[in-house]
């Protein structure tokens, strides 16, 4: 499974100029596109269970998709 930004994710992350964990997870997908949860968690140097956590968390703000 990939994560990816929605237009309003991308929005927001070229908006959020914050040291935040969503302006990072957001950074993260901007810069590198579609990735998968290990590869955001190894960016950002924290567990698996967190990526997974704010994942679903903007996943139902509407600013990151989950692609197949």
């Amino acid at each position: 499974m990939l994560l990816a930004l929605t237009n309003n994710g991308k929005r927001r992350a070229r908006e959020v100029n914050s040291q935040s964990s969503d302006s990072s997870f957001l950074s993260v997908l901007l810069e590198n596109g579609p990735s998968s949860i290990e590869e955001v968690a190894t960016d950002l140097h924290v567990p698996k269970s967190t990526v997974i956590k704010n994942a679903r968390r903007l996943s139902k703000a509407g600013l990151i998709r989950r692609e197949e």
